[in-house]
């Protein structure tokens, strides 16, 4: 089977190939240094983009929430709401509907492309009409990704926006980032208490990925990560908008890869901020109102 086509974006040191089709993500993201090609982010498989499977991507979009909402269940403002599974045999809903549909391609250049996609009230159980839209830019050494979300219905919808990019889990691989405190989890993964980071989850002083097991949300992410592959001389300076106050870092174990995700809110914000929990980063948008976020990827050599 031939694999549906991707789109591709070059400049003089970067190659950026996104797959619309495959729920608006990133297939690769490359450097080009001294005749090679170092992937800067886990690259797609061919399989998973035969199969549109955004979650074995490079990075995917999290539009209209970021991860998990406990048992997919909530209300909001008097609408009761049900989400069906979508991380099978996960218990909880996860990354909202944009990454499990195709986008559309709306601007092309030889740097730049701009997809969208256009959510209908009730598909997947989500009630709310929405519109969202990734932008991408290669500009010398930087990938700057943009993502917004429009409320297209005639009601407030609750609202988040991010990404899910995964990195190459090299041997050597180091990670630099400033962030405030800790969501801990109870039985069901979902965020408890608000802790201060222990020593083994504090990443500073270009701190080893390589004895890290870890799937947890921080808050009061200051706005710079630092990845770098001693193996490639190479590395990323990741900085955000300002909306993306969040960070999920998931290091999975026995996995060639990890996730740092710039994020608007906590795990599971709709329903800690129905119970009164404060600084959870959920939005409620109004009709006509729109997000925006913008993350910028600059090359370290």
């Amino acid at each position: 089977m031939t694999s549906p086509a991707t789109l591709k974006l070059t400049s003089n040191l970067l190659t950026l190939e996104l797959a619309p089709h495959a729920g608006g993500s990133i297939a690769t993201f490359r450097l080009l240094k001294n005749d090679q090609a170092i992937d800067l982010m886990r690259p797609a498989s061919e399989q998973a983009l035969e199969q549109a499977n955004a979650r074995a991507t490079a990075c995917f979009p999290l539009v209209p929430f970021s991860n998990r909402i406990e048992n997919g269940e909530f209300e909001y403002d008097g609408k009761q709401v049900r989400l069906p599974l979508n991380f099978a045999p996960h218990p909880h809903p996860l990354h909202g509907q944009g990454f499990q549909r195709p986008w559309q391609l709306i601007e092309h250049t030889a740097t730049s492309a701009a997809i969208v996609y256009e959510h209908a009230g009730n598909e997947n159980g989500w009630p709310w009409i929405y519109r969202a839209e990734q932008r991408f830019t290669l500009s010398g050494d930087t990938l700057i990704a943009s993502i917004s979300l429009q409320n297209t219905g005639p009601e407030t919808m609750p609202a988040g926006i991010g990404f899910h990019p995964f990195f190459p889990r090299t041997t050597g691989v180091q990670l630099n980032i400033g962030l405030g405190q800790v969501w801990i989890p109870d039985d069901n993964n979902m965020p408890k208490t608000l802790s201060v980071i222990p020593d083994e989850w504090r990443f500073i002083n270009n701190r080893s990925l390589q004895s890290v097991v870890l799937d947890h949300c921080f808050t009061d992410w200051d706005g710079l990560a630092r990845i770098y592959w001693p193996e490639h001389k190479t590395g990323l300076e990741i900085t955000h908008s300002g909306l993306l106050k969040h960070m999920v870092i998931y290091v999975p174990d026995n996995e060639d890869f990890f996730c740092i995700e710039p994020v608007s809110h906590v795990n599971n914000a709709i329903k800690l901020a129905a119970n009164g929990v404060e600084n959870t980063g959920q939005l409620d948008l109004p009709p006509g109102e729109t997000v925006y976020a913008e993350v910028r990827y600059k090359v370290i050599t």
